[in-house]
């Protein structure tokens, strides 16, 4: 048998490994990205319930909350502190949601879910307050996003933070 023959196909045998290989390994990191964007997700879903559940625990944060959004003049700087403290905490997490929409590492549906509940938001006081003293805080991207395809866009009227009657719209803006 010639040498050179059997170097030939020993040369196509190894490219065909090569292929098989690569292909494998491209079905494997396809499963594996779309298993970390479920695990992502599934984290900010959690993020979410912890927010709520948090608020559900504490009625003297609920209150808080709640007062704080419809007139932020009527809370004392302890509850003001609380009150910024909980609007920080829930933003910079729509901020990481955001960027990680944007960068494909989240489903974009928990993004859309959460700008429908700063967009009702965005015209009470507390959060227009909230805004005013720490929007500057947050990452340009983000910043511009909820400026220009969020805050401006139509608010549902019956929406009420926490599903408070008390916080009515007033003046065109929902407080």
């Amino acid at each position: 048998m010639n040498w050179e023959a059997i170097s030939a196909v020993s040369d196509m045998l190894a490219a065909i490994a090569v292929i098989v290989t690569l292909g494998y390994l491209a079905v494997q990191i396809r499963q594996n990205t779309s298993t970390l964007k479920s695990t992502a997700t599934q984290g900010a879903h959690e993020q979410t319930a912890a927010l709520y559940d948090l608020l559900a625990s504490d009625a003297e944060l609920s209150e808080i909350f709640v007062r704080g959004l419809d007139a932020p003049e009527s809370l004392n700087s302890g509850e003001t502190a609380r009150f910024f403290s909980l609007l920080m905490s829930a933003t910079f997490k729509m901020q990481n949601w955001y960027l990680q929409t944007e960068s494909g590492a989240i489903e974009g549906a928990l993004l859309t879910s959460w700008m429908k509940v700063i967009r009702q938001l965005s015209a009470l006081p507390g959060w227009l307050e909230f805004w005013r003293q720490r929007g500057h805080i947050f990452a340009p991207p983000f910043v511009a996003h909820l400026e220009n395809n969020v805050f401006s866009t139509e608010r549902d009227p019956l929406y009420r933070p926490l599903g408070v009657p008390e916080v009515q719209e007033r003046d065109g803006a929902v407080d």
